[in-house]
This record gives C-alpha cells, sequence and structure tokens, in this order.
C-alpha cells in the first residue's frame, strides 16, 4: 500500500513538473507573439512617409477623369489644376513670366482665355483681372503710374474704353476713349482744385469746361 501511494506520489510530481514547464513555455510563446506584433506595428509606421517626393501627382474621381493635378512647368516652377468631373479646367494656380503667382478661373467651356485673375503685375503690385471668355472685353483693377488704384474697361476687340484713376497730384481721373482708341472725354482737376472737362471731336479738337 506505502509503495502504491510513493509510486502515485512520484506519478503527481512529474505531472506538476510537467504542467510547470508547459505553463512557462506559453508564456514565453505569448510574450515573444506580443514583440512580433508590436515590431510589426512599429514597421507599419515606419512605413508612412512624413514626406511625398514626385514629380507630378494627378487624382482622379470614381470615372477615372483627372481631377486634380499637381506638377512643375518647363522652367522648373509648380502649379495646381483643379478640373470638373469631366476633366475640363475650372481653376489653375501657376507662376507667371516675372516669376510671381497667378490664379486663373477658368471657363470649361472655354478654356483657352481665363474669366478671372488674381496676380501681381510686372512692377510687384496686386492686380485683379475679368474677361469674356469669347471675346476681348473686360475689366482690370490694380495699380497705376501714380502708386494709386485704377481701373481699366476693355472694349470686346479689346482696346481700352475707360480708364477711372488718380493723376500725379492725387486727384481722381476719367478718360473715356471710343472704339478706336481715340479720346473722346477727360475729366480731373486743374490749377488750384479746379475741375475740368474735356470733351473731344472726331479730328480730336477739344471743348473743356473749367470749373470757376
Amino acid at each position: 500500500m506505502s509503495e502504491t501511494r510513493d509510486a502515485m506520489e512520484r506519478r503527481i510530481r512529474r505531472l506538476e513538473r510537467r504542467l510547470t514547464r508547459t505553463t512557462r513555455l506559453q508564456r514565453g510563446l505569448l510574450l515573444l507573439l506580443l514583440l512580433q506584433v508590436g515590431l510589426a506595428a512599429a514597421e507599419q509606421k515606419d512605413t508612412i512617409a512624413d514626406v511625398l517626393r514626385a514629380r507630378r501627382v494627378e487624382i482622379v474621381n470614381t470615372d477615372g477623369a483627372r481631377v486634380v493635378l499637381i506638377s512643375a512647368d518647363e522652367a522648373g516652377n509648380g502649379g495646381l489644376g483643379v478640373y470638373d468631373r469631366v476633366g475640363r479646367p475650372v481653376i489653375s494656380v501657376e507662376t507667371d513670366a516675372h516669376g510671381y503667382g497667378a490664379v486663373h478661373a477658368i471657363d470649361p467651356r472655354h478654356p483657352q482665355a481665363s474669366a478671372a485673375f488674381l496676380g501681381v503685375d510686372a512692377q510687384g503690385s496686386g492686380q485683379i483681372g475679368v474677361r469674356s471668355a469669347r471675346m476681348k472685353g473686360g475689366a482690370s483693377l490694380g495699380i497705376g503710374l501714380h502708386a494709386a488704384g485704377e481701373l481699366l474697361l476693355f472694349n470686346s476687340e479689346g482696346h481700352r474704353a475707360g480708364t477711372l484713376g488718380v493723376d500725379a497730384h492725387g486727384a481722381g481721373l476719367l478718360r473715356l476713349n471710343d472704339r478706336d482708341k481715340r479720346a473722346i472725354v477727360h475729366a480731373g482737376l486743374v490749377g488750384a482744385g479746379r475741375g475740368e472737362i474735356s470733351v473731344f471731336d472726331d479730328a480730336g479738337e477739344a471743348r473743356t469746361l473749367v470749373a470757376d
């Protein structure tokens, strides 16, 4: 009886030792699995680039039409184009010939000319323009020769038809031209702050009215 009990105790101790080894092995495997998961997560995080470098980036819609284009022009300047759902241009952000930024709003039905423009003139002053997409008429708001605001109006042939601006003395002035670019009306100040209006005939002769 004593031998049987001793044998059972020995088997129980062997089972306990096996269970202890199995538990340790399971814990080791679990720790190894957790380490692998952590390393995989770290590797996946490292694959998210902080900087994306490309010569050209295009974004397309579900129909495959290009809706956004980011690229460099032939001079190496950056540019951004936005297109409608069928791929027609509607907005262009670019660098102009003077090296200044320019934004163009485009009628997709007539993309050959900007319908509206925001940019910088050759002297570095701000400029806003609107024009007809089918003809040359339009208007331009910018800075004139005397570093003051100036509004220019153009007829359908692209000729300047009107100018509203500021003269060299800081006073307002108005000039109107006919379709052949000849002056027809000039209004401004003369002398000691007196108003003057000049009206021109076909021969270019002026009739002037000066305030007393």
